[in-house]
Formats: structure tokens, C-alpha cells, sequence
């Protein structure tokens, strides 16, 4: 009866909890109410709005990676991953700047695109 008991018990026990914190930035400033998600494995998690600080911490489920995607009316929409994940939520954050993009394609190395319209004349 004690061991059912003790297996009863154990098979209760919620999973460790584990951490995503986030530094959610515009050219160096915070960025407080953005929203951020979290996505590990096949799991998707509540997203929380960023602080004063532009800090998020997000408590996620076991299931491997994580990945996350960060959206603020007035700034792109961002995702990254994967990211760091720990045990408590003291670890370092992973920082996310929402002006920085992609270099734009120079001309000479742009893909080619449709001709310009001939006008018959």
C-alpha cells in the first residue's frame, strides 16, 4: 500500500519549471508592452507583455528549443531561437532589438525583376 501510495504521488508531480526571459530593445531603449510568445518543441505557451524595462519572463513547458516572436504596433514583427532556457527565472536574457533588419540588397545584386513597360510609339 505505501509504494502505490508513493507512486500515486510521484506521478502528480508537475515537470520542473523552466525560463525564457527576453530584452526586447529599439536602438538600445526598452520597449515596455511588447508582447512576446514562446514556442518549445510542439508546445505554444501565453504570450506576456514586456515590462518598463522592455524585460519579458515566460514560463514554458518541456519540449525541446525554444524559439520566440515579439511584436509591438510600429515595429517589425520578430522572431528568433533558439534560445536560452533555464530552471530559473534569473538566467541571462536573450536580447532582441526591434530596429535591426536585415541589410538591403544592393542594386547590382537585386534578383531581376520585370522589364519595365515599352511604349510603342
Amino acid at each position: 500500500m505505501q509504494r502505490l501510495f508513493v507512486l500515486v504521488v510521484l506521478a502528480g508531480c508537475p515537470a520542473p519549471a523552466r525560463y525564457v526571459v527576453a530584452d526586447v530593445t529599439a536602438a538600445r531603449a526598452p520597449v515596455p508592452n511588447a508582447l512576446v510568445a514562446a514556442a518549445c518543441g510542439a508546445h505554444r505557451h501565453a504570450a506576456q507583455r514586456t515590462d518598463e524595462e522592455g524585460r519579458a519572463r515566460l514560463r514554458v513547458a518541456e519540449g525541446g528549443d525554444c524559439s520566440l516572436l515579439v511584436a509591438k504596433p510600429g515595429f517589425p514583427t520578430v522572431e528568433t531561437g533558439p534560445v536560452s532556457v533555464c530552471p530559473s527565472g534569473a538566467c541571462a536574457p536573450t536580447r532582441i532589438d526591434l530596429t535591426s533588419r536585415p541589410a538591403p540588397i544592393a542594386r547590382e545584386d537585386a534578383p531581376p525583376g520585370p522589364r519595365p513597360l515599352e511604349v510603342a510609339r
